[in-house]
């Protein structure tokens, strides 16, 4: 006999046949098919929620209460419209389920409780899949995208789990997944879930659908911007204020800046930036992963690129033209600085006054220089106004931190004397209701101290320094103040002469050029202003700035490296200069103690590629070396 849908208890004859028992009311069971709000959520991760909270629902269940609890026993059953079951076990693994349209009847939940009807036992939901948006994870709303496999893995009941760094909802991190999940470096997914120790158990990988769509660039392709419209490959998306971006570079991508480094991430980006990264740069290997909002003419919410490796189509030097260039014995006057006396000893001051101490006084009254503990309270018209009371505040007499004549009033009082202060707030005061006006503070004296500086001996060089005499002292910060003066006059000089050879060339200079050294301007620009928590859209907005004029303020800059670039580029291969592997090592020593890395772990990840950038720079280095040998210094 058909059995109606509904909860059963089973027995099992000795024949192996299944008796089925329908459970009555004493289980508390009961069933809703209301419908529920637009995306509206059914299941949240520690109160189950029935669609609609609907009356008929609180009179079936006999009770008023509309949230019934679960715990980490409640045992989840889920049937999708294509007969899928999925089973869940307590209620931090259980999914959420969005509704997709208001009216529908999408889902139905029937229930058994324990005795108490405190909390449900077990749940049974039956999903109507056509009118359900999603049956998305405890972190459905996450995306991870896996950068780079580490050489982790840890096993936690009986299954084992492999560390990632990741990038979990645009922030880089790290992740243990279980390794059975079928999702690898370079690629995006959602639906995460993850157990009670913080490991991922679970994430659907990206694919096309409705709202997801993923480019591959298993063929050459580009990503451009025009207007409001980035065309991924040969994908269109409108572009908004909204949109996020990130962009992640892969070892093998000659967009890679740090050539030691696995991978580079470009994070919370606009469409303008992504495209001005990829100016002129053709895609080989990669993929693209976008979220999409279908009902509105494909608008971009949420854009992942990755590129794995690529080529820049256009070559920066061949279609610039030199038609003449002198750069032997150009005249460029040489500057020699000297250092005065007076600038030695201001130097030693410097180090002096970073030795010195302060001492309380209370022999004296408040004299110029002194550091005075006081207690304030300003009035206007009798009035006191807000941040215009202290105690126990420090002020350092004429250092003129205080309304003007604030100071100067105060030399003379003794510890513990109290009097008036009459001051006029500047007409610029940044508080606008104070600005102009005349006040009274109210101040007492409660203690003082005075700065004494060390004596200006022997004892004081041998206490900061390696020398035994002052003399001995003062003669070494002399040859160090003359170093860096010669080192700015050198700087100087080779500015001066690289300027005057590019005053010598006759370039012309494709725009394109100009263009992409503007946009790596910008690129740096954003990345400083990223680290401040700024994005560039805001910035140009406070500005009062649009992309237009903020980068025409970038222009003369960037035709000057432009042109810098090819003129130097030109000598190079005029004199060809030769490069040993000893230059080249010492040029990777350089870089490595620049980034605190040592040489042995930067050469072990270097390749030959790698090197060819190195040996580049030591040929830039030897061509500006060149000229400033042969220019005639006046």
């Amino acid at each position: 006999m058909e059995k109606a849908k509904g909860w059963y208890t089973y027995a099992v004859s000795d024949k192996g046949q299944y008796i089925l028992t329908r459970a009555d009311y004493n289980y508390d069971h009961a069933t809703t098919t209301d419908s529920g709000e637009d995306n509206a959520q059914i299941i949240t991760n520690d109160v189950v929620k029935f669609l609609g909270q609907s009356t008929a629902f609180a009179d079936n269940f006999k009770t008023d209460r509309k949230d019934l609890k679960a715990n980490a026993d409640t045992l989840f059953l889920i049937r999708e419209s294509d007969g899928t079951v999925s089973v869940y076990t307590g209620i931090a693994n259980v999914p959420t389920i969005k509704t997709k349209d208001v009216g529908a009847t999408d889902v139905t939940v029937s229930l058994i409780t324990n005795k108490a009807g405190t909390y449900a036992t077990k749940v049974f939901v039956d999903i109507d899949k056509d009118k359900v948006v999603d049956i998305l994870g405890a972190n459905a709303g996450d995306w991870m995208f896996l950068l780079k496999s580490t050489d982790n893995t840890t096993y936690v009941d009986g299954s084992s789990y492999k560390q990632y760094k990741v990038l979990f909802e645009g922030e880089e991190t790290t992740k243990y997944i279980e390794s059975t999940i079928g999702i690898a470096v370079g690629e995006l997914g959602y639906n995460i879930k993850e157990n009670s120790k913080g490991y991922v158990t679970n994430v659907t990988k990206f694919e096309n659908s409705d709202t997801y769509e993923v480019e591959d660039f298993t063929t050459n392709k580009t990503i451009t911007k025009s207007g409001k419209t980035l065309s991924v490959g040969d994908v269109d998306y409108i572009l908004t204020d909204d949109t996020v971006i990130n962009l992640i570079v892969g070892d093998d991508c000659s967009l890679l800046k740090d050539k030691s480094a696995s991978y580079e991430t470009y994070l919370k980006i606009t469409g303008s930036t992504l495209a001005s990264i990829l100016y002129k740069y053709e895609i080989t290997t990669g993929k693209a992963f976008a979220v999409v909002d279908k009902k509105d003419s494909d608008t971009l919410k949420t854009l992942y690129v990755y590129v794995a490796a690529g080529k820049d189509i256009e070559a920066p030097s061949n279609d610039a033209s030199i038609t003449s260039i002198k750069f032997k014995g150009v005249e460029v006057k040489r500057e020699h600085t000297l250092v005065t006396e007076d600038e030695v000893n201001a130097e030693i001051e410097k180090e002096r006054n970073k030795q010195a101490a302060e001492v309380a006084v209370d022999d004296r009254p408040v004299a110029e220089g002194d550091t005075v503990n006081l207690d304030y309270s300003g009035s206007v018209d009798g009035v006191k106004f807000a941040g215009g009371t202290a105690e126990a505040q420090t002020l350092k007499i004429s250092s003129h931190t205080f309304i003007p004549g604030f100071e100067e009033q105060m030399v003379g009082m003794t510890i513990g004397e109290a009097k008036d202060l009459n001051v006029t707030f500047p007409t610029e005061y940044h508080a606008k209701e104070l600005a102009g006006k005349e006040a009274v503070f109210h101040v007492k004296v409660n203690g003082i101290t005075e700065t004494q500086l060390p004596a200006l001996d022997d004892d004081f060089a041998k206490d900061i320094s390696e020398f035994d005499t002052l003399d001995a002292y003062k003669a070494d910060v002399r040859a160090k103040l003359e170093a860096q003066a010669a080192e700015r006059d050198n700087n100087v000089f080779t500015n001066a002469v690289i300027g005057k050879v590019m005053e010598n060339a006759t370039v012309e200079i494709p725009e394109a050029m100009i263009e992409r050294q503007i946009d790596s301007m910008i690129r740096n620009f954003e990345a400083r202003l990223a680290q401040q928590g700024l994005k560039l859209a805001d910035f140009m907005k406070y500005t009062g700035q649009d992309e237009k004029s903020f980068r025409g303020q970038y222009r003369d800059q960037a035709e000057k490296s432009v042109r810098a670039n090819l003129v130097l580029e030109a000598i190079e291969n005029v004199e060809n200069f030769e490069v040993s592997d000893e230059e080249i090592d010492a040029e990777i020593e350089k870089f490595a103690k620049q980034i605190g890395q040592s040489v042995e772990e930067l050469k072990k990840n270097l390749t030959e590629g790698d090197r060819e950038y190195f040996k580049a720079d030591v040929i830039r280095d030897k061509a500006v070396k060149f000229l400033c040998d042969n220019a005639k210094a006046e």
